[in-house]
């Protein structure tokens, strides 16, 4: 049957089609979503009751099993995971440490707060957002979240944790992530490193067989006071991404 001249799907090559999806449709994320509308549109009474000739097992992907797991490492440190929203703003992204604004960020068109005009680049200030909302709680706090971040156009799965009390310091932030990574079987090497947002010898960032896989350190006093906080803090972001492939690499 020919197909419609503005239809939502077209033919590319003999036997092939090709689903155009219309951009209201944020569930289709993966071309079985659309074999779903499919059957659910035909009918899966329709279908028959004939088992299928292939016996296949699902599987998590490996990154998310990675991040299930190097929970329940930081768990066992004594952090708490919290989940905060993928959608921030320049503020804290950006001028709580001091920098000019990344051009390339993805802002977004028509934000409904000001408070969420663009996606996040790192998961820190997500973090520090939390402690602001908590500070009326008893210390100390020590949080971690594993999510997306958006560097370069890219989506990138990070780890990050917080410390806030009245002793944090950067030897406490330094024995978290190398316990860390030896739980993973990973040996870091460290490099000091004077970064943006935190206190100028206070900070590091972290190799693992030469490949720079994060950073951490003391969160510097002007950033404390963007987020209103009265205590330090130290704080460190990792990639996941690029700790799973070299620990797949190492075995």
């Amino acid at each position: 049957r020919p197909l419609a001249r503005n239809a939502g799907v077209r033919r590319s090559g003999p036997e092939g089609l090709e689903v155009i999806v219309p951009a209201y449709r944020a569930d289709i994320i993966h071309p079985v979503d659309v074999v779903e509308d499919v059957g659910v549109g035909h009918g899966f009474e329709r279908f028959g009751k004939a088992l299928p000739r292939a016996v296949t097992f699902g599987r998590p992907d490996p990154l998310t099993a990675f991040g299930s797991s190097v929970r329940q490492v930081l768990i066992g440190l004594g952090y708490f995971e919290v989940a905060t929203l993928s959608l921030s703003n320049p503020r804290d992204q950006f001028d709580s440490k001091g920098q000019a604004a990344d051009a390339t960020a993805t802002a977004v068109k028509n934000p409904v707060s000001e408070d969420h005009t663009l996606v996040r680049v790192s998961l820190v200030p997500s973090l520090m957002t939390i402690l602001r909302k908590n500070k009326h709680r008893e210390l100390p706090q020590r949080i971690f979240e594993v999510g997306d971040v958006v560097q370069d156009s890219k989506n990138l799965r990070c780890l990050a944790g917080a410390s806030l009390h009245s002793k944090a310091g950067f030897t406490e932030c330094k024995s978290v992530v190398q316990s860390f990574l030896k739980a993973i079987t990973l040996e870091p090497e460290m490099a000091q490193w004077d970064l943006p947002g935190y206190v100028p010898g206070r900070s590091a960032k972290v190799h693992v067989r030469g490949v720079e896989v994060g950073a951490f350190g003391e969160v510097a006093p002007s950033m404390l006071e963007h987020f209103e906080l009265g205590y330090p803090a130290v704080v460190f972001e990792l990639d996941l991404e690029a700790l799973m492939r070299l620990r797949e690499t190492s075995r």
